[in-house]
């Protein structure tokens, strides 16, 4: 099955990195999951592979993330748990999460709710450059597009630019949280020369 294939890699780097304590990825298909008569995958998917600590698994297109139970449990999240306002947070027949979060404000909810959620700026700069080096320069690509800039994204893309070890052109979209008023759009505006 396409989750099992997902998890062996996943699994894989945390019996690489038991130094982690929570294990990150991106890149699942919600798409691979259309035909399986066992629907989108859950908690209890990845429960099979890692349950000693908190698994967060982005989808490709950025619009869900799947984590397991530990990290609802760290995040607090169980049957009484209200869905976040403008995101999506499907259930078992029991009431309690299935561990996957759609759109936007269900994602920041659960990566915000557990401790070591989401990536840090060195994190995601240690990530950029590997792919800088490793697949974008050897394979000719010298600008990319990254359709989802969050805050800790353009802080470790300027420091990498300021150290000039970045060489890539980057188009962006910054992260406009729909939990926040149109004053961040202000903020966004006198940032931008930053």
């Amino acid at each position: 099955a396409y989750i099992d294939r997902c998890m062996s890699i996943v699994n894989a780097f945390a019996d690489k990195h038991s130094e982690h304590s929570v294990i990150r990825g991106t890149g699942w298909y919600p798409a691979a999951f259309t035909a399986d008569p066992n629907g989108m995958p859950t908690r209890h998917d990845i429960d099979r592979f890692i349950s000693d600590k908190p698994v967060m698994l982005r989808a490709f297109d950025g619009h869900s993330i799947l984590v397991n139970t530990k990290a609802l449990e760290l995040a607090g999240v169980d049957e009484n748990t209200p869905t976040p306002k403008g995101g999506e947070m499907p259930r078992e027949e029991n009431g309690h999460p299935t561990g996957l979060f759609a759109e936007m404000p269900g994602i920041d909810f659960i990566t915000e709710s557990v401790p070591g959620g989401d990536y840090t700026v060195e994190e995601l700069k240690e990530g950029l450059m590997d792919f800088q080096n490793d697949y974008a320069l050897p394979n000719g690509v010298v600008t990319v597009f990254d359709a989802l800039m969050f805050p800790n994204s353009l802080q470790a893309y300027l420091q990498l630019a300021q150290d000039e070890r970045f060489k890539l052109k980057v188009n962006a979209s910054l992260y406009a949280d729909p939990r926040k008023g149109m004053e961040q759009f202000e903020a966004m505006i006198a940032d931008k020369d930053k």
